[in-house]
């Protein structure tokens, strides 16, 4: 990689680092002093109800599994069974956990808990009953009384933590590179000129478009690990879907056809009951709530990505169809069926911001992940532009503050994700790519922010290994594979506009993940459906390109004439732009050489046009300002028309 030069950049601002804590802070202290006053209280009563039963389930109170330690003195005969259902109890609480996280079902680790409390204490009935010493005492007090001490100790630090806040914060000056690499400023970044889809990148487009061009209720070739994390199948509709809408808007903003079908077929398949269906699940174990109806509230990994999704797709082909009321159906087996439209999710979603204590929104019962709100926030970003609303600047301040506030560490490194019922923040896993993907959709509404975050990022992985800075296993399948992280990562500089790492990285991909192509479809063993969208989205994408489809209604504006109609996978279309006066096509043979068929849409009704294919040659737009051609395809064909003088 390139050497870096330097200049000084925004830090985070010292008006967003206030004394006091912050909300995530105070829901933190509330969780410490609550289990403090836990563990006073049960102290108290430890030392006096002298009831062995009583005590052992006291003690399970405040360490999922210590009642047992209740009897396990090195002279009692039960000391192995104690040691062993303690340790058991302990490992079924921290396996609640994982599917907490997993799942969003907050319901079970305190089950889990609780049970084993009550565990205990009907053993030491039972074993009391049968003549058997208790022993462990004085060991389960002093248990008692650290618990109770450390929660002090914590309750006291974290309240201390946050006077130290503004100066650990503001020290942070990040900075910008420029020269060599190809870093911009926001400002000065522009939106690449079109170009062309190369027949290779042709070839990995059809494996996402033959997924999205089968019958809507069939999902062959989609994978279903799991429908709660990030090998979910709604995640692979969303990003096939953003990698065709980016490919459109760079390459073939003048070309509807399969393409437009296919992005119907995937908002389609959204709608499908087996899609959202989890939602009935996390809502009831993670909400409390019954329902089922994925919209309303606290699902933004559902709601903002499909809005994200179908903003694009407007962006891209300039086309209002989600805008309509009811468009979207979601319907249970049951009967149940509710109808929004794009309209409705983007005014829901920015009622929940407005709304929100922390400033952003989980994207599942408890998890708050900036990624998931920056697709999301870009999704009403894209909304306004399209339909001359101002939804995000009035969530723009609020947003802005609270990613900075709790969001970014004092190092720079953005926080993978924060707990709503703790408000706290894991330390930085999962790779690169957690502090790299995010730039994607940071660059669509906060450019500045996203340029500070890349070159932090930049900076760093200069310093790392890169087998051990990007994660081994795909997030889109859950194999060992790096194609997900490098991909990812790729997109992420390709839209920064760091074409030298972005080239690094799908070097790496081609070298570690060779590509297979098998009747003209492209593919890599073991990654995920998702990598491959992601990778088509750096390979088919360019310097701001998701910037563009958010802020700039240009794409839209540029679309007559376009091509209509082309059969898939008979005729591969490369390029569809326009170019001054005229309309530039560029196609290749999906299967056999030969003549093949377009329809062009947007033509003047009975105006003569020219076509530039080998020489020149005329023909008449009929009277809904269509034209029918057979054009002769022999590998790459280029060709333009244009309103004949």
């Amino acid at each position: 990689m390139s050497r870096l030069k330097t200049t000084a950049i925004s830090s985070l601002s010292s008006e967003n680092r206030t004394f006091g804590p912050t909300p995530f802070q105070r829901r933190t202290q509330q969780v410490v002093y609550g289990y403090c006053g836990l563990c006073i209280s049960t102290t108290v009563l430890f030392f006096g109800i002298e009831v062995p039963a009583i005590q052992a389930f006291l003690l399970g109170m405040i360490v999922p599994g210590a009642g047992f330690l209740h009897w396990a003195e090195w002279d009692n005969p039960l000391l192995f069974t104690a040691l062993s259902a303690s340790a058991l109890a302990m490992t079924m609480f921290v396996v609640s956990c994982a599917i907490w996280f997993g799942t969003g079902n907050i319901v079970l680790p305190p089950v889990i808990w609780l049970i084993s409390a009550i565990i205990a204490g009907l053993a030491q009935s039972l074993f009391w009953a049968r003549g058997a010493e208790p022993g462990g005492q004085f060991s389960s007090a002093v248990l008692v009384l650290a618990c109770a001490t450390s929660a002090l100790i914590a309750a006291i630090q974290i309240n201390a933590s946050t006077r130290k806040r503004k100066s650990s914060h503001t020290s942070l000056n990040l900075p910008k590179a420029t020269g060599s690499r190809g870093l911009v400023t926001a400002v000065e970044r522009k939106h690449s000129s079109h170009c062309e889809l190369s027949e290779s990148d042709l070839q990995r487009m059809r494996l996402l478009l033959d997924r999205a061009l089968q019958p809507v209720d069939e999902f062959n070739g989609f994978e279903w690990a799991d429908q709660f994390q990030t090998a979910a199948v709604r995640y692979q509709l969303n990003f096939l879907s953003y990698a065709l809408s980016i490919a459109q808007s760079v390459h073939l903003p003048a070309f509807d056809g399969y393409l437009k079908t296919a992005q119907e077929n995937l908002a389609t398949k959204q709608q499908n009951y087996r899609i959202w269906r989890y939602w009935r699940l996390e809502n009831a174990w993670g909400k409390l709530r019954l329902g089922a109806d994925p919209i309303p509230r606290d699902n933004i990994m559902f709601t903002g990505f499909v809005a994200a999704q179908l903003a694009y797709f407007h962006s891209a082909c300039g086309g209002t169809t989600y805008n309509e009321p009811g468009c979207l159906k979601f319907q249970t087996p049951g009967g149940g069926s509710f109808s929004y439209s794009l309209p409705d999710l983007i005014d829901i979603l920015s009622q929940q911001y407005k709304d929100a204590k922390f400033g952003l929104l989980a994207c599942e019962p408890n998890w708050i992940y900036p990624l998931c709100n920056t697709i999301t926030a870009s999704a009403i970003r894209t909304f306004d532009t399209q339909n001359d609303t101002q939804f995000w600047s009035e969530i723009e301040p609020g947003f802005r503050h609270q990613l900075e506030a709790e969001f970014v560490r004092a190092d720079g490194r953005l926080v993978p994700f924060r707990s709503s019922y703790t408000g706290l923040a894991v330390p930085p896993i999962g790779g690169a790519v957690i502090q790299s993907f995010p730039c994607l959709f940071l660059n669509t509404i906060m450019p500045d922010i996203a340029e500070r975050q890349w070159t932090r990022f930049r900076e760093r992985l200069e310093k790392q290994n890169w087998k051990q800075a990007f994660w081994p296993i795909d997030i889109g399948n859950y194999r060992f594979s790096r194609a997900a992280s490098y991909a990812a990562t790729a997109a992420a500089a390709v839209e920064m506009g760091d074409p030298d790492l972005a080239n690094s990285l799908l070097g790496r991909l081609d070298e570690e993940c060779p590509l297979n192509v098998s009747d003209g479809v492209a593919h890599r063993e073991n990654a995920s459906l998702w990598a491959h969208a992601v990778e088509l989205i750096a390979r088919g994408g360019a310097s701001g390109a998701f910037q563009t489809m958010a802020s700039n209604k240009r794409i839209a504006q540029q679309r007559k004439p376009f091509v209509k109609e082309a059969r898939y996978p008979d005729v591969l279309v490369a390029q569809a732009i326009h170019n001054t006066e005229q309309l530039c096509v560029v196609l290749y043979p999906g299967k056999e050489a030969g003549f093949k068929a377009l329809v062009l849409g947007g033509l003047k009704p009975f105006t003569d046009y020219q076509l530039e294919l080998n020489g020149r040659s005329y023909f008449r737009a009929d009277e809904n300002g269509e034209a029918r051609l057979n054009i002769p395809v022999h590998g790459r064909t280029a060709f333009c028309i244009h309103q004949s003088d």
